[in-house]
């Protein structure tokens, strides 16, 4: 079982990774902090709530998508341990989400209120350029996407998928990836075997 110390030492970790945090800056993000268990299939949001959070995943995967107008899920991202993993768009514009956050595999997050994430982001040294950093980093991987789905045919986005997020396709269940990849889960099977037949020719 893991506890709620250990836990929150991944989170320090995290943070000692990548800014300067004094043992008063860790205190003040331990009282901002709350640590919970989002169960495999359970959603952390729902579309039509509000977003007033932010979320950092300590273990486990979550998945953002959206059902369409025929009841067909759209998966838009998967988010594993060590990132964050809100909704910006609710977040912002302080109205109901258009999307659903799901805990794929069984996933412990930490949760700071956006007040209070707004204050450490304000507060402690190099989290603001670490934070905007990770947006930048988002907005090209987001314009990397759309460019995908416009220029690239199903067995060169599943490649590409392959070759820079491998983990996507060994941790989440196939249909997922389908409807990550815009295709549907037979053309994903299709798609694999003659990867794998490549593959081994090429051995």
């Amino acid at each position: 079982m893991i506890d709620r110390y250990q836990l929150l030492k991944t989170f320090r970790k995290y943070l000692d990774d990548n800014i300067s945090v004094t043992e008063q800056d860790w205190k003040k993000v331990v009282a901002a902090t709350q640590i919970i268990l989002i169960p495999r299939g359970k959603h952390l949001l729902k579309s039509g709530e509000l977003n007033n959070k932010q979320v950092f995943i300590l273990n486990g995967c979550l998945r953002t998508y959206q059902i369409g107008d025929t009841g067909k899920e759209n998966t838009m991202l998967f988010k594993f341990e060590n990132s964050w993993a809100s909704e910006h768009e609710s977040l912002s514009s302080q109205m109901p989400s258009r999307f659903n956050i799901e805990a794929i595999e069984h996933t412990w997050v930490a949760i700071i209120n956006d007040a209070d994430f707004i204050s450490l982001y304000e507060y402690l040294p190099g989290f603001k350029q670490h934070i905007n950093e990770i947006f930048r980093k988002a907005f090209v991987a987001s314009n990397q996407r759309i460019h995908a789905s416009y220029f690239l045919g199903a067995s060169e986005r599943y490649l590409q998928l392959l070759a820079h997020n491998p983990e996507v396709i060994l941790r989440a269940p196939q249909h997922m990836v389908a409807s990550y990849l815009q295709i549907n889960a037979e053309t994903l099977s299709r798609i694999k075997r003659k990867t794998t037949m490549r593959a081994k020719q090429a051995v």
